[in-house]
């Protein structure tokens, strides 16, 4: 066991982050909206294929990186 004080150690106070301000690397992030108006696939799909590009998105930095992208829908929705 170890106690919050040896895990807070351990944990950057900085996040590397893989797009600026909004996915952290080694974070899960979840992203919630409306369903079918909000442009949630959309806007997650652009973004990752900027970060596997490593190329800014929305006028923020990305870091170049693979992706895991988990998702309720089935492959033909997605």
């Amino acid at each position: 066991f170890r106690s919050a004080r040896e895990i807070t150690a351990e944990t950057p106070t900085t996040p590397r982050w893989v797009w600026d301000g909004y996915i952290a690397e080694g974070a899960i992030t979840e992203l919630d909206g409306k369903l079918k108006a909000s442009g949630k696939t959309t806007l997650i799909m652009a973004a990752l294929a900027k970060i596997v590009e490593g190329r800014p998105f929305l006028g923020r930095e990305t870091s170049a990186s693979g992706v895991i992208l988990l998702s309720e829908q089935n492959s033909t929705s997605l």
